[in-house]
């Protein structure tokens, strides 16, 4: 029997200057809220994907591997 397994390989990376500890734990909380939410509705492809703020500045990149690896 076989069974195909997909594998999801996600590095995020977030940079970017805040004002003090809360704000930037904050702003990161909400950055990774938004990728969550394209990732539930599939919107990456595989590759490399800028991460932007709210405001549409480039805070990081998030990197998407999906492979499938085929058990018997």
């Amino acid at each position: 029997m076989e069974d195909d397994n997909t594998r999801l390989k996600c590095d995020v990376e977030l940079d970017f200057p805040a004002p003090s500890l809360a704000v930037s734990n904050k702003w990161a909380a909400d950055a990774l809220r938004r990728l969550a939410e394209r990732l539930e509705r599939n919107e990456f492809d595989d590759g490399f994907h800028d991460v932007l703020d709210g405001a549409g500045k480039k805070i990081g990149e998030i990197y998407i591997d999906y492979s499938t690896e085929l058990s018997l």
